[in-house]
């Protein structure tokens, strides 16, 4: 039996396990605890008899609409407290990534800075016409984190198309997103159940070590970062010490544009 979560909802359907994110109230936007439980999870259904796992958003607005910036100015206040809250992000993603069976996301909806980083740790992207994405860290003074926001993005779509995700922070409709290869395929909104499902069961009746290979042999051929990233991590981390960090976590909330000043 799937276990319970106070913001996720576990169902299985046959040999596929779906999890819903379920903070509707937020467009099921991420908080830390939202990451403890999307680990703990996954971790949970790797233990299981599950052939694939499905993650997806609760209703129609939003698959995930990014990290849940309310909680930044005490959980995200200063870069220490960014590096543990990245260390928690990226433990799901970890677990996703690293998991031997096929992960879909289903995004329906807005899928937003965190989301898209969820997306990417996902082998298979299935979006609506309807799905939107965008990475707004340019406009809250923070930086994508690197190893599981960045480098999966470039990877994906080419270092052109992540540096106009990335310095732009613009909204992509999902026409655009699959013409850069950021997902898989596209349907009719209607149709996002029906094709998720369908999909989800080839894959649950294909060969479970073969897909544990293939799956393997992706991440061992696109995993490699490049040396001497040392700079690239100070940098990042220069942003959560910044006064513009503040600044853009202050604007959004007030819900008003920032005023940025480089330091």
């Amino acid at each position: 039996m799937a276990q319970n979560f106070e913001h996720l909802h576990c169902a299985e359907d046959g040999k596929v396990l779906w999890i819903k994110i379920n903070r509707p109230d937020c467009r099921n936007a991420l908080s830390l605890q939202t990451w403890r439980e999307l680990r703990d999870a996954v971790l949970w259904a790797g233990q299981q008899a599950f052939r694939v796992l499905v993650i997806t958003g609760s209703g129609d607005e939003a698959f995930v609409s990014g990290a849940d910036i309310r909680e930044f100015p005490a959980a995200r206040a200063n870069p220490e407290q960014a590096l543990e809250y990245d260390r928690i992000s990226h433990a799901a993603l970890l677990a996703i990534t690293e998991l031997e069976r096929p992960v879909i996301a289903r995004i329906n909806g807005l899928c937003f800075g965190g989301g898209v980083a969820l997306a990417l740790a996902c082998d298979i992207r299935l979006a609506t016409t309807e799905s939107r994405f965008c990475i707004p860290a340019v406009r809250l003074g923070l930086s994508y984190p690197l190893a599981t926001g960045i480098a999966p993005l470039v990877r994906t779509v080419g270092p052109s198309a992540a540096a106009d995700l990335l310095l732009s922070g613009r909204i992509v409709d999902a026409t655009e997103a699959f013409a850069m290869g950021l997902v898989s395929r596209v349907v009719p909104t209607e149709e996002l159940d029906s094709e998720t499902r369908a999909y989800a069961t080839r894959l649950a009746e294909a060969a479970p070590l073969t897909l544990a290979a293939h799956k393997a042999a992706i991440r061992a051929l696109t995993a490699e970062l490049p040396s001497g990233l040392a700079g690239v991590e100070e940098k990042i981390r220069r942003c959560f010490a910044s006064e513009d960090y503040r600044e853009g976590v202050d604007a959004f909330l007030q819900k008003r544009k920032p005023n940025f000043r480089g330091r």
